[in-house]
């Protein structure tokens, strides 16, 4: 079986979509979640670890807000009770252009016995001065990416594992770089291993919320054996990757010149699972 490494979830601040309402209010009930009574919160946004206090409180309540106005009931208060707590740890990047995000901020999610439950990791492309000077609009879009991610893992008062979670319409790529019959015969495993997870498929550009990139390299031969690496690249419909899983195995030499056969389903079965983990951690497109 091939070894499986899946990439960590990296979404922009600026990603958000159509999302569930859980916590919609009903007739005549309070149209404001966050001035609920505090024993009716769901979730308690803590302070963001990292940043000056002043901003870390800013943040929190940015989320609470955005959770809010998503029909979730949240509050940045410090000994509210509720159901869960959100806490996050901010990375700041100020001294190397090369990197994608100005900030890292790593969301984890606990229940009321303090187990982490849920994890999300947020990437800020804003600039180097927004977050240095803690810029309104820039907190308010960590804010709505954070809640969008946080209300795609809620359902009624429960949080949802990763494959429970709606998934968007995907185009799936040629793979590329496979010897043999390798790149048709991977191409037509992965979507048929994405259709039997219930991932809804398109070949129509204009209607993919993701694209799903499958490329294979495999190395010269040492001795009877040589390795072989296929990397399952996930991205926005703007091109932006969110995710990546990577399998790596030694095969028999030359084995794979030919006709792959069962090798194809094989690795496109054990890919599917983490594809469509990120996919559905992703959320729906926008």
């Amino acid at each position: 079986m091939f070894r499986l490494a899946a990439a960590l979830l990296i979404l922009s601040a600026a990603a958000c979509g159509d999302l569930p309402r859980p916590f919609q209010a009903a007739p005549g009930e309070a149209a404001n979640p966050l001035v609920e009574p505090r024993e009716s919160l769901v979730i308690r946004v803590a302070a963001v670890d990292g940043p000056p206090l002043p901003l870390a409180r800013l943040l929190a309540r940015s989320v609470a807000e955005s959770l809010g106005e998503l029909g979730i009931a949240a509050a940045a208060r410090d000994h509210a009770t509720s159901a869960y707590v959100l806490g996050g740890r901010a990375g700041v990047n100020l001294d190397n252009p090369d990197e994608p995000f100005i900030a890292l901020i790593e969301w984890s999610l606990t229940d009321a016995d303090g187990d982490v439950i849920a994890l999300h990791t947020q990437g800020d492309d804003g600039a180097k001065e927004q977050w240095e000077y803690g810029d309104p609009r820039l907190i308010g879009a960590i804010g709505k990416a954070a809640a969008a991610a946080i209300a795609a893992l809620l359902v009624g008062d429960e949080v949802l594992a990763p494959a429970d979670l709606p998934l968007p319409a995907v185009m799936f790529k040629p793979v590329e770089g496979a010897p043999g019959d390798g790149d048709v015969a991977l191409s037509r495993a992965i979507r048929q291993a994405m259709e039997a997870r219930g991932v809804r498929l398109t070949d129509d550009i204009a209607k993919a919320g993701y694209a799903v990139a499958g490329s294979v390299a495999v190395g010269a031969p040492t001795g009877n054996r040589q390795s072989v690496r296929v990397v399952w690249t996930i991205s926005r419909n703007d091109g932006r990757d969110v995710g990546r899983v990577t399998q790596e195995n030694r095969v028999p030499a030359h084995s794979l010149d030919g006709a792959w056969g069962r090798v194809a389903a094989i690795i496109a079965a054990a890919a599917a699972d983490d594809i469509a983990n990120i996919l559905a951690a992703a959320g729906a497109p926008r």
